[in-house]
């Protein structure tokens, strides 16, 4: 598979209704470990650049975080605890 189809198969199962927050910060992180800036991967999902910065920092949070983004408590959440 080449980067550029992984990178379309994350952006789309992102914008994708359904997934958990711990799902998308996952695929963003994926995307930022592929090499892809902040504001490639904003503009391929429409969202500000801050909005990428909070679902990448959930991978980097307290296990018990983590575990309240795999029951889909929204980042915003998140990231004021």
């Amino acid at each position: 598979m080449t980067e550029e189809l992984r990178m379309a198969q994350l952006t789309e199962n992102v914008q994708r209704d359904g997934l958990a927050t711990f799902e998308i910060a996952s695929a963003v992180s994926a995307m930022r470990e592929a090499g892809k800036s902040r504001g490639d991967i904003a503009s391929a999902l429409g969202w500000g650049e801050s909005e990428v910065s909070r679902f990448a920092a959930v991978i980097g949070m307290p296990e018990l975080l983590q575990q309240l983004a795999e029951k889909d408590v929204p980042v915003r959440a998140l990231t004021d605890l």
